[in-house]
C-alpha cells in the first residue's frame, strides 16, 4: 500500500477517536458519577423533603400531643359508659372551637342510647336559644311537644333531644347536624336563624372573624379538630388582640359596640354563608333518612323596638337637619296621640332617611294605634330588617329559608312557616308581648302555640305504627300541659324574675318601651304572689312529682 495511503487512513481513525472522545466529554454527555440522582429521583427528593417530612413530623406532633391529653374531642355527642349499656351524653368541650374556655356555650344535660330501642321515635330540634327554650328550657317549646305527644300517643315512645345552644347560629348547627346524621335520627326540627349575625364569624360578632367566606370558616374549623390546630388557636388566643374581646360570657351587652349598617357588605356575606350552611344541614338530615321540619323564625314585632339605629352617613347637612326636624315633630305628636299628624312627619323623613330604625319602629306604632295593622306591620318588620344591632331573624334570613324548602322540593322535608303561623292566632297578626318576652324568646304562651303548630305538622310525618295507636282525637290543651310539665305559679314567678334582671342590662335596658315591658311582668308576677301560699303548695308538689315519675 502506498505510504500516503497509509498516513491518511491513519489520520482518518485518529480523528474519529478523537471526535468519540470529545462527545464523551461534553457537559451534556458527560458520564454519571457513582451515587449521582437523575432528574426525576431530584424532583422526588423535593417533594419529600417540602410535602413527606413535614407531615410526618405535624403527624408526630398530633400524636404526641393526643397521647399527653392534650386538645379535646370536638363532636356534640360522647359515649359514656352507664350500667350495662353505653350512651352518647352532652360534650361539654363542643363549643371550644366556635368560643374561647370564658365565653363557652353548653347543651342541657342529656342521654341518649347508642343503639335506638325499637319502637322509639327520636326527634332532634336544631337551633339557637329560642329552640332551646330560655330563659327556662323546662318550658320551652321542646318540652311542650313532648308533653303534646305523650298525652296524644300514650302507646308510642317519643325521645326529644334538644340541642339548642344559647348564642350559635348556622355555623355552629351544621357540625351538629352532621353528628346528628349518625345517630338514628326519625326527624330533625330546624329553628334557626336569629344569631347568623351576632353567632360565631357573624358581621357583628364579639367572637372571632367577621363575617369570612364560608370556605375559611370550615377550613378554620377543621384544622381545629387536630390537637396542633387547638394548640395553635390556644396559643393565638393568649395574644393581647384575642383576649382583649370578650373575656368572659357578657350576654347580649357584649355586642352593643358592633352595630351595623344596613347596607355593610358583611351582611351580604352571612346571607351567603347561611344559605350554604342551611343547605349542608338539610343534606346531612336527608341524607340520614330522617324526616325534615323546617321552620321560619318568628321575632317580637310590636313590642319590640330596635336595639340601635344608624342614620345615613351620606345624607347632607341641611338634609339631616331636616330630618332631624321632622323626626323630632313625629316623636312630639306621637308622645301626644296625635298619630295621623305622627304619620306625616314619619313620611316625610323617611324621604331623607328610610333606614332609620327607630322612624320605622314609631311609624308602626302610629299606624298600629290607628288600626291599620298590615301597614303596620310593614314598617315594624323595616325596623327589624334595619336594626344596627341585628339580635332577630329579619325578612332576608326567612326568605332564604323558604327558598332552600322550594329548592329541595322533597316529600320528607316540610316547611312550617312560624313566623306566619303564630301570626295567624292573633287578632291583628302581629306578634308581640303576648307571644315573646323581648326580642325572640317565648313565654310560656309562646312555647306551647309554637309546640301545637309543630305538633300538628308531625301528625302528618309520623309513621302509622304510631297513628293507629293514638290514645285520644285531640291534643292537650295549655293547662293540661303544664300540670304535666310541673309547672307552678312558684317556677312562672322565678322565670318572669329572671327575665326583669335581663331587661335591666344593656341593650335591653335602653330600649325604646322597655319600662312599659318591664313593668308588665312584675304585674303578672304580683297576680302569682296570692296564689303561691300553704294552701296551693301540696297541688304544685303533687304535680311537680308526677311530672318526675313519668
Amino acid at each position: 500500500m502506498p505510504r500516503d495511503s497509509i498516513g491518511s487512513n491513519f489520520t482518518l481513525k485518529n480523528d474519529a477517536r478523537l471526535k468519540q472522545k470529545s462527545r464523551k466529554t461534553r457537559p451534556g454527555n458527560r458520564p454519571r458519577s457513582v451515587g449521582q440522582l437523575t432528574v426525576g429521583r431530584k424532583w422526588l427528593f423535593r417533594l419529600v423533603a417540602l410535602v413527606v417530612l413535614p407531615l410526618l413530623v405535624l403527624g408526630g406532633i398530633e400524636l404526641a400531643l393526643r397521647l399527653a391529653g392534650f386538645g379535646y374531642p370536638t363532636g356534640i355527642f360522647k359515649k359514656s359508659r352507664i350500667g350495662d349499656n353505653t350512651f352518647l351524653i352532652n360534650n361539654d368541650d363542643f363549643s371550644l372551637r366556635f368560643f374561647t374556655p370564658q365565653t363557652a356555650r353548653f347543651l342541657g344535660p342529656l342521654r341518649m342510647a347508642v343503639q335506638k330501642s325499637a319502637g322509639t321515635y327520636r326527634i332532634f330540634i336544631l337551633g339557637e336559644s329560642a329552640a332551646m327554650g330560655d330563659p327556662d328550657p323546662s318550658y320551652g317549646a321542646s318540652r311542650y311537644l313532648e308533653a303534646l305527644l305523650e298525652v296524644r300517643y300514650p302507646q308510642a315512645h317519643f325521645e326529644i333531644i334538644n340541642l339548642g345552644i344559647t348564642a350559635i347560629n348556622s355555623n355552629v348547627i351544621l357540625p351538629i347536624a352532621r353528628n346528628c346524621a349518625a345517630n338514628d335520627g326519625d326527624l330533625w326540627i330546624i329553628y334557626m336563624g336569629n344569631n347568623e349575625m351576632v353567632g360565631p364569624f357573624g358581621a357583628a360578632t364579639v367572637f372571632g372573624a367577621k363575617a369570612p367566606p364560608v370556605a375559611l370558616i370550615r377550613f378554620n374549623l377543621a384544622l381545629q379538630k387536630t390537637r396542633l390546630g387547638q394548640l395553635l388557636t390556644a396559643l393565638l388566643r393568649k395574644l393581647p388582640a384575642h383576649g382583649a374581646k370578650a373575656s368572659s360570657w357578657g350576654g347580649m351587652e357584649m355586642f352593643v359596640g358592633n352595630q351595623l349598617a344596613v347596607d355593610d357588605p358583611r351582611k351580604n356575606t352571612v346571607y351567603q354563608n347561611f344559605s350554604k350552611n342551611l343547605d349542608d344541614v338539610l343534606k346531612a338530615g336527608l341524607g340520614s333518612g330522617a324526616k325534615i321540619l323546617l321552620n321560619t323564625v318568628a321575632v317580637n314585632l310590636r313590642d319590640c323596638a330596635p336595639f340601635a339605629s344608624l342614620t345615613d352617613p351620606n345624607l347632607p347637612a341641611a338634609g339631616r337637619a331636616r330630618f332631624n326636624q321632622f323626626f323630632k315633630a313625629g316623636v312630639q305628636a306621637q308622645s301626644q296621640k296625635g298619630f295621623t299628624e305622627a304619620i306625616s312627619n314619619f313620611v316625610q323623613a323617611a324621604a331623607l332617611d328610610p333606614n332609620d330604625a327607630e322612624l320605622q319602629f314609631r311609624w308602626g306604632k302610629c299606624l298600629d294605634a290607628s288600626a291599620n295593622y298590615a301597614e303596620a306591620k310593614k314598617h315594624f318588620q323595616l325596623a327589624c330588617d334595619d336594626d344596627a344591632l341585628p339580635f332577630r331573624a329579619d325578612s332576608r334570613i326567612n326568605g332564604i329559608i323558604q327558598g332552600e324548602s322550594k329548592k329541595f322540593n322533597n316529600a320528607n322535608l316540610t316547611l312550617l312557616d312560624a313566623a306566619e303561623t303564630l301570626a295567624a292566632d292573633l287578632p291583628d297578626k302581629i306578634p308581640g308581648q303576648e307571644t315573646f318576652y323581648e326580642h325572640v324568646h317565648f313565654n310560656f304562651d309562646g312555647n306551647y302555640r309554637l309546640a301545637r303548630a309543630w305538633a300538628g305538622q308531625i301528625e302528618g310525618i309520623l309513621p302509622a305504627s304510631v297513628l293507629q295507636n293514638a290514645g285520644t282525637n285531640a291534643w292537650a290543651d295549655q293547662p293540661a300541659c303544664e300540670r304535666r310539665l310541673g309547672l307552678s305559679d312558684w317556677n312562672r314567678s322565678l322565670v318572669m324574675e329572671s327575665v326583669i334582671q335581663r331587661l335591666q342590662k344593656p341593650p335591653l335596658s335602653s330600649q325604646l318601651g322597655n319600662g312599659e315591658r318591664a313593668g308588665a311582668l312584675n304585674r303578672d308576677i304580683s297576680q302569682l304572689i296570692p296564689r303561691m301560699n300553704p294552701t296551693t303548695a301540696p297541688e304544685a308538689t303533687r304535680d311537680f312529682k308526677n311530672t318526675l315519675a313519668e
